[in-house]
């Protein structure tokens, strides 16, 4: 784990901003033979580290995909937030953002698309969803358009919960500026 962010929740929970709560949920993971994972450290019951755990794999386990790809897609969003922000950031400028900042993380190639596809059968869902809204004979939209489409639907899903789980954990464990 980063030091700062280490220090920060053994002393406390408490965070000040849109950045700091990221960085401290991006903290909890790891990757692992090209997949996420958590930290062995979250699972101590006793830790800090359990709370944020706790909140943030309830809202995961929320979402109907592989489970994968919702970890994946969420040290994404992560990374996106850490990435697009600052201390003065606020919660409802992401969240003006969340189309571009999905779209920035969606897969453009064929075989990437297609290997996200057939993780699961809970991914069809996102695809099923997109041709119901944009398939028509007369659409112009080929099959690979419509795919990267379902993938940015679940994307965009994965952000939505990051950002509302960033949006709980500071509600819960608010603090002043110098603390």
């Amino acid at each position: 784990m980063k030091g700062e962010v280490k220090k920060m929740v053994e002393k406390k929970l408490c965070f000040k901003n849109v950045l700091e709560t990221a960085e401290a949920l991006r903290d909890l993971f790891e990757e692992k033979e090209k997949r996420y994972i958590f930290r062995a450290e979250v699972y101590d019951m006793d830790s800090k580290l359990w709370e944020l755990y706790s909140i943030l794999s309830n809202s995961m386990h929320g979402i109907d995909m592989d489970i994968d790809s919702v970890y994946e897609f969420t040290v994404d969003a992560l990374d996106s937030i850490i990435d697009n922000s600052d201390e003065s950031t606020e919660l409802d400028e992401l969240r003006d953002k969340v189309d571009e900042l999905a779209d920035e993380q969606a897969d453009i190639y064929t075989s990437a698309l297609t290997e996200w596809l057939n993780r699961a059968d809970k991914n069809v869902g996102y695809l099923t969803e997109v041709l119901e809204e944009y398939w028509s004979r007369e659409s112009s939209l080929n099959g690979f358009e419509l795919l990267g489409l379902a993938q940015f639907k679940a994307r965009q899903e994965v952000y939505e919960m990051v950002l509302d789980t960033i949006e709980k954990l500071m509600d819960k464990y608010s603090c002043d500026e110098d603390e």
